[in-house]
């Protein structure tokens, strides 16, 4: 990478995840040199959430890539059925590439803390969650619907 000639790191880690940004921050806490790499334009890997126009072209191409053998992780269909005034407002949109909910209390949220990671990360409580069912396997009729409670 462009300015990290003749640079030495005692890490490098590979993935911006969850897990991988949890064990950069405790590192870089007990004085190691990290350097952290992602072959994604975008952080979080796996974990991201991306605005819709980002994750559809992510969708798009996981979709060209289907037929590679090891990319096995995501199923990706009909990402060009969009209606188009949806990506005029893209930004109000954000999908988690996967699905997780974080509790408010719990181990999780106090290894975040503990390792400093929470200094990067932002919560904000759930205003509505949906979920998209449909009446039939297969079937074409489909809606979303709130989860009641949420």
């Amino acid at each position: 990478a462009e300015g990290l000639e003749g640079e030495k790191f005692d890490v490098v880690l590979v993935g911006t995840g969850l897990t991988e940004s949890v064990l950069a921050a405790a590192l870089v806490l007990n004085g190691k040199t990290v350097l952290h790499l992602d072959k994604e334009d975008h952080y979080g890997s796996h974990e991201a959430t991306l605005p819709l126009d980002q994750f559809m072209l992510w969708a798009q191409e996981r979709r060209n890539r289907s037929n590679d053998k090891n990319e096995n992780t995501f199923h990706v269909t009909r990402v060009d059925e969009l209606d188009e005034r949806l990506l005029q407002h893209s930004r109000r949109f954000n999908i988690d590439i996967s699905a997780r909910l974080v509790l408010c209390r719990g181990r999780t949220i106090d290894a975040l803390i503990s390792s400093g990671v929470h200094r990067y990360l932002s919560f904000h409580a759930l205003d509505d969650t949906l979920a998209l069912y449909s009446e039939k396997e297969g079937g074409n009729e489909k809606e979303i619907l709130r989860v009641p409670c949420s």
